[in-house]
């Protein structure tokens, strides 16, 4: 499993309510977090109120639906005035400049654009809908919410800029509750409103995988359903049996005395079939195998003391953990400390969210992860790229609340992909034309300007990444300082 946009290996979990479950359980939990610890966690997490400058160009399709259909103001896209040329150039040891495929130009409502040529499903002359599956209640509340709210963003800063062929884009909401019947009810419910779905990570998807093959809807994210991978129309493609080996041999330089690993990974399916290539490449670059301590965490477990005793005995010097929480996470780091448990390496594969930071703050120095994206949430990336800036103003103006995370820059990626083939071809849009484009003419992408540039045509990922820790009780780059990627290091590993 890789940790960008484009891939289909990514995958996570939530477990908000399993985490106020501690809270509330205190002789199993030890201390509990402060109240106001708690107020910021409910507000990142449930009031999620889609608030912007432009709430009059807000619509819904049904009662039901939460959507954005958001026209924003001119100047909201970063200090430009438009998203910008990106600042993403690589590093030294990086592989080259990173060149915006971002929203630098807007492909303008003007000549070339028949707007009532389309019949397709979702379109009007003045709208297009897409919608958004993602996991936002049941057991695991806000799991991966973020993927709407970042193609919401990003479709809203689009519709600032006069749209597509003078034609706003509205993002319908769905979600599974983490529950399969309930996510085909949200598919069935969506798919005859909507010309594609864009911006999706919905951990239960198994209950409409089969629906996206027959429907031949362009679905534009991530399936974790390992049936999804070679869908014509689920986009982008790429193998699910090759991950990049650059962050794990970047660890292993930086860390060579250390060798014993920790795994820890979510006990729920979808991470089950996405952990293999993870835990391939670090075997793959010189960490121990077999690793000294294996488990699966319970998202409703209230304390993980057990495990990390379990890991003290076996000498465990790095702890891996695989598509675990933030919250999952906030209580492990509060149980190590309990037990005065501190390894010298300590890494999270997405835990790069600003509920950590938040909640934790020096608490969690010294946590480490690998992004295919920059560090969004530093302000510093924003005043180094118009394109981080536009992401982190267009995101903070719809939902002002909203944590930042790996799955928000998921979502505005995706929708800057789609958005390339709704540009390219104009007015006469079809389900079928708009897969066409995306599955063979886009070659070149940076997920709207954020995340490391790769081939979607060619089905490959990205060689680049940044590393980022935890110092101060803010999230910082250690690799590479400055600005851009690293690219230079690992390899396309086949590990199956």
């Amino acid at each position: 499993m890789e940790l960008g946009w484009f891939s289909r290996r990514r995958t996570a979990v939530g477990a908000v309510a399993a985490f106020l479950a501690c809270v509330l359980i205190a002789t199993a939990c030890g201390s509990r977090l402060p109240d106001s610890a708690l107020k910021r966690i409910d507000a990142a997490q449930s009031g999620r109120v889609l608030a912007s400058n432009a709430a009059s160009d807000q619509s819904a399709a049904s009662a039901g639906d939460q959507s954005a259909a958001v026209s924003g103001d001119q100047s909201a896209a970063g200090p430009t005035g438009s998203s910008g040329s990106s600042g993403s150039s690589g590093s030294s040891g990086s592989s080259g400049s990173n060149a915006s495929n971002t929203a630098t130009t807007v492909a303008a409502a003007a000549g070339g654009c028949p707007k009532g040529t389309s019949t397709a499903k979702g379109v009007t002359p003045t709208e297009i809908k897409v919608a958004s599956m993602s996991t936002d209640s049941g057991p695991l509340p806000g799991a991966t919410e973020g993927e709407f709210r970042g193609a919401a963003a990003y479709m809203a800063m689009i519709n600032s800029q006069g749209g597509i062929c003078g034609r706003k884009i509205t993002v319908l909401k769905g979600d599974d509750a983490l529950d399969s019947q309930h996510a085909r009810s949200e598919f069935e419910r969506l798919e005859p409103q909507v010309l594609a779905f864009v911006g999706n990570l919905a951990v239960a998807d198994s209950g409409y995988i089969d629906l996206i093959k027959s429907t031949g809807v362009p679905y534009v994210g991530t399936t974790v359903d390992p049936s999804g991978a070679d869908f014509p129309n689920a986009l982008p493609h790429g193998d699910r049996n090759v991950i990049h080996t650059g962050p794990y041999v970047y660890l292993r330089q930086a860390y060579p005395n250390v060798h014993k690993v920790g795994y820890l990974l979510s006990a729920v399916q979808g991470v089950r079939v996405n952990s293999p290539g993870t835990e391939a490449a670090l075997k793959k670059v010189g960490f121990d195998a077999p690793f000294a301590y294996r488990a699966e965490l319970q998202t409703t477990a209230p304390d993980y003391t057990a495990q990390i005793i379990d890991m003290r005995n076996q000498g465990v010097q790095l702890l891996f953990l695989f598509a675990v929480e933030v919250n999952m996470q906030i209580r492990l780091v509060r149980n190590m400390r309990q037990q005065n448990w501190d390894p010298p390496l300590k890494i999270s594969s997405i835990g790069y969210n600003s509920t950590f930071t938040d909640i934790m703050k020096a608490d969690g120095d010294g946590w480490k992860t690998p992004i295919l994206f920059l560090p969004v949430a530093d302000p510093n990336e924003a005043n180094a790229s118009p394109d981080v800036a536009a992401f982190f103003k267009w995101n903070k103006q719809l939902f002002p609340t909203g944590q930042l995370d790996q799955f928000v820059v998921g979502g505005w990626g995706q929708a800057a992909y789609f958005v390339k083939a709704l540009r390219a071809l104009g007015g006469p849009l079809t389900r079928q034309n708009v897969v066409q484009y995306l599955d063979t003419q886009v070659k070149s992408d940076d997920g709207g300007g954020v995340s490391g540039p790769f081939n979607p045509a060619a089905r490959t990922g990205t060689p680049c990444f940044v590393m980022v820790k935890v110092q101060g009780g803010k999230f910082v780059r250690e690799k590479p300082t400055g600005t851009g990627y690293e690219c230079s290091l690992g390899e396309f590993y086949k590990f199956r």
